[in-house]
């Protein structure tokens, strides 16, 4: 992406980077807390005397509050506005180490607020200026440059470009917003580039749904395309809620179509990733020139064909996949090329060593590191199973741990445990399945909860204990399994998607419990 139409100082005239910018009460109380702070830091507050003083002499002390504020700071600059509530619990939620007494001043400031007229957020947002205290000193806890500066004079630029009618409707909405109910915001946006130009400020009179930035935007986008690969993202009612809040206030960001479209996909809704994806990229194209437009159509012709391999319907999978192929050597793409390879000999049977081997060979000219221990993982499962030497087949999986550790490819990794695994048991080796499984979960590769190889590891382990008998270790009295219901804490918001890799083992565990009990009945439930 160009970094010019990243600039938060867009070049006044041009529409296609515009951006509008919002004062709204989640960024007011934001100033409020900043101006305590630094109240407090300076010992003079308005309506409160302090004997102690709050920042004491010893060195472990003061960076913990300093530190602490400014990585809270940080993160309320940089998320979406919240509702007074969620504002209150971050605060209060413990993970940042603040002076005991700045939340009360905080809630008391705000209370102060309301009481009084229009004027108290006039008088707030116009001390702005004063709120940076020795701002040429180096022990200053605010400076102009920084980035809790540079968003207070943010809020300053936008607060002055309001109407009056404007700001009396703030002092209405920051009521509503303290009291808890959501309130709907008249507008009080302004493009960016009217800066100095009093002729281009606009006043619409119907506010957004959303009160999202672009930076706010592509942080949050950002952040659950990462968490839904690792299934700690929010649960998809949650996020297509804020999905739709986005495109609500914001119906150019297209990137918010193809979280969508991820989103739709971990949780097996077929129209609805569908409709994303071609949302995604019917907006997406026309905003670029035509070599990059060829090569848009490549990768949605190549996501669509992940689409519907997903929900195995193969011929379809291959009529797309075979399409992007088409157009990747059109566009002279090699990187696409070979990714439509490695889903081409992922779905096909044909000469599928073939296509294996020479997939791996290009991806290691190109230096497509994940691609290339991939394709190692893929020939090592077709040798498996084409009976050849385990030597070979535990070798070709070493050299993608290789690779894997080079390059930090955790989920590679964890593929790698899972698929040792599987192989000592494919052998008949259940202590090491066991073992490589105990790996996965002990090792580093551990912190990626939710996704496929930890969830498949906790279920050998179980199915191991369940063989050996060990019904000690892994059931309780009413027949369920401690190891198996750990899944709560490995797939949070429901598994999407991965509950079914715990279908087949809770069957055989059950089978064998109805077994070893001698419930007949239950036992031919089971079976059934």
């Amino acid at each position: 992406m160009d970094p010019i139409n990243n600039d938060v100082w867009n070049i006044r005239g041009s529409l296609k980077n515009t951006m509008l910018e919002y004062v709204t009460p989640y960024k007011i109380c934001i100033v409020i807390l900043l101006q305590e702070m630094c109240l407090l830091k300076s010992n003079t507050w308005r309506n409160f005397h302090f004997r102690q003083p709050v920042f004491m002499d010893e060195e472990e002390s003061k960076p913990i509050y300093r530190r602490d504020f400014c990585m809270l700071a940080l993160h309320l600059i940089q998320s979406p506005d919240m509702e007074y509530e969620e504002f209150l619990a971050v605060l209060n939620s413990g993970k940042y180490k603040l002076y005991p007494d700045l939340v009360d001043h905080f809630k008391k400031e705000i209370q102060n607020l309301l009481k009084r007229d229009v004027g108290s957020i006039m008088d707030v947002l116009n001390n702005i200026d004063r709120i940076s205290l020795e701002q040429n000193s180096y022990d200053a806890l605010i400076k102009p440059s920084s980035k809790l500066g540079l968003f207070l004079r943010r809020v300053r630029l936008f607060f002055d470009k309001l109407y009056f009618s404007q700001t009396i409707a703030m002092h209405k909405a920051l009521h509503a917003y303290v009291h808890a109910s959501k309130p709907t915001f008249p507008a009080m946006d302004m493009e960016l580039s009217s800066i100095g130009d009093e002729s281009e400020i606009k006043a619409s009179h119907e506010g957004p749904v959303g009160l999202w930035s672009k930076r706010q935007l592509e942080l949050f986008l950002g952040e659950q395309a990462k968490l839904i690969q690792t299934g700690d993202a929010l649960s998809p009612p949650q996020l297509q809620a804020k999905i739709h809040d986005v495109l609500t206030g914001n119906p150019d960001h297209v990137e918010a179509h193809f979280v969508s479209y991820m989103n739709c996909l971990r949780s097996r809704e077929f129209c609805g990733a569908q409709e994303s994806l071609y949302h995604y990229f019917d907006r997406r194209n026309p905003q670029c020139d035509e070599e990059t437009k060829c090569r848009g159509l490549c990768y949605a012709a190549l996501n669509l064909s992940i689409l519907h391999s997903s929900f195995n319907h193969k011929e379809e999978a291959m009529f797309a996949l075979k399409e992007a192929i088409t157009l990747a050597h059109e566009s002279n793409d090699n990187v696409c090329l070979q990714h439509t390879q490695a889903w081409m000999y992922k779905l096909t049977n044909d000469q599928k060593g073939m296509l294996i081997d020479r997939s791996r060979v290009k991806c290691e000219d190109l230096n497509l590191n994940y691609l290339y221990s991939f394709g190692l993982q893929a020939y090592a499962e077709h040798a498996a199973k084409n009976s050849d030497l385990p030597a070979k087949v535990f070798g070709l999986l070493s050299k993608s741990d290789v690779v894997n550790c080079q390059h930090s490819l955790l989920d590679l990794l964890c593929t790698g445990h899972a698929m040792r695994a599987a192989l000592w048991a494919m052998y008949g080796r259940s202590e090491l399945a066991c073992l490589s499984a105990q790996l996965l979960l002990h090792g580093q590769a551990s912190s990626a909860n939710g996704t496929e190889p930890v969830v498949i590891a906790v279920s050998n382990i179980a199915l191991y204990f369940t063989i050996q008998f060990l019904f000690r270790v892994n059931m309780d009295w009413h027949g369920r399994l401690s190891i198996m219901e750990r899944k709560e804490h490995l797939i949070p918001n429901g598994g999407c998607g991965l509950n079914q890799f715990y279908v087949l083992p809770n069957l055989y565990i059950e089978v064998f419990g109805d077994w070893l009990k001698k419930p007949w009945i239950g036992l031919l439930l089971s079976i059934q």
